[in-house]
């Protein structure tokens, strides 16, 4: 029964939470095609509580195994950007201090001497 409670009473709060983003919505006077449905609201509400406090996994850097795929394209593959919430959550965005050259994007040129 303990449970179940506790289950209505999240429930209860993701409604009223997404009764009042339709609220501010139209006081905003954003295009009603932006709105979103009250499961894509509960989804993107439980995508960011799993995410909460979790490091993301990093790619590792160094020599590729010889096991690894030869055939690469050089052209990078744009990663999808976190959530707002997860990207404004404080955990694991810190910036890597590292004693590497670091190349220009524009020039190919190295940033530090």
């Amino acid at each position: 029964m303990e449970q179940e409670n506790f289950f209505w009473t999240l429930h209860v709060a993701v409604v009223n939470g997404w009764l009042q983003y339709k609220r501010d919505l139209k006081t905003s006077e954003a295009a009603s095609s932006s709105q979103k449905h009250s499961m894509h609201f509960t989804l993107d509400i439980a995508e960011a509580l799993t995410k909460m406090n979790k490091a993301y996994a990093r790619k590792s850097r160094g020599r590729m195994s010889v096991t690894a795929n030869t055939e690469t394209s050089r052209r990078r593959v744009r990663r999808p950007e976190p959530t707002t919430a997860a990207r404004f959550d404080q955990v694991a965005h810190w910036p890597e201090i590292i004693n590497q050259k670091n190349r220009c994007r524009s020039c190919r040129k190295t940033s530090r001497k």
